[in-house]
């Protein structure tokens, strides 16, 4: 499994061991110090511990391991906004534990620029880091420094599609026209007497997609793509690079 952030790498071994290269200002790499790295490192620190699972923010990183017979969450690097978890807001050089999800079994693993969210197993999103344009989807734009479980999404065995944050170049995938898509817990812009949504602080349904059954998706930074069970993929978000795979660039 690899894992990207902002100006770093990631790799988790198929032994479980995981290496690290790239930029290493905010102690992303876990290598106990600064300095960029333009090759492979072994992230010394976890030895003993098996890694299961791997995610990278812009600036920091999440992972799930086995250590010492039980599996734990383990974040590092940047933590500015509170994104490791742990109650603090020190960059950390060393792994430290987020201690408040270790009795729940993951499922998943994300991080953006600067929050994190972690799916466990029992259909429970908890997220973490910075809100400051709704991306946590706890109704506000407040950091939250230890995990913190979202409420309003669909019980588990739903598969729907939920998108927050900003709506810059529509990348939620919720229109930006019409009373249709006006949220509660949403903030708007008026401009040319149209309504064009411009953050929401809670998920919102991609409805657009609602009809099929989505598999995997993946955020960049303005844009987001979705790969369906039915074997359809769906791009929304700036176009400005092409990056949506379709011909014209808006």
């Amino acid at each position: 499994q690899v894992a990207a952030g902002s100006e770093h790498s990631c790799a988790l071994m198929q032994t479980g061991d995981i290496y690290t290269w790239g930029r290493n200002v905010d102690f992303q790499l876990g290598l106990g110090h600064q300095h960029t790295c333009s090759s492979p490192q072994h992230v010394k620190s976890l030895r003993g511990k098996k890694g299961l699972m791997i995610t990278s923010g812009s600036n920091h990183n999440l992972a799930w391991v086995l250590l010492d017979g039980r599996k734990a969450i383990m974040a590092w690097g940047n933590n500015a906004h509170g994104q490791c978890g742990n109650g603090s807001t020190d960059a950390h050089n060393m792994q430290q534990l987020a201690d408040s999800l270790q009795k729940h079994a993951v499922s998943r693993l994300a991080a953006g620029q600067s929050h994190s969210a972690v799916l466990t197993g029992d259909g429970i999103l908890w997220v973490c880091g910075s809100s400051r344009q709704g991306q946590l989807g706890t109704g506000d734009v407040s950091s939250c420094g230890y995990p913190r479980p979202l409420s309003c999404l669909p019980p588990p065995g739903v598969y729907r599609v939920w998108a927050c944050g900003s709506n810059r170049n529509g990348v939620l995938g919720a229109g930006n026209d019409g009373l249709s898509e006006l949220h509660a817990s949403s903030s708007f812009l008026l401009t040319d007497r149209r309504l064009l949504l411009e953050l929401s602080f809670s998920p919102l349904e991609v409805a657009s997609v609602s009809s099929f059954s989505p598999r995997q998706v993946q955020c960049g930074s303005e844009h987001v793509l979705l790969f369906c069970a039915e074997g359809f993929a769906f791009a929304w978000g700036s176009n400005a690079a092409g990056q949506l795979g379709v011909t014209n660039r808006i």
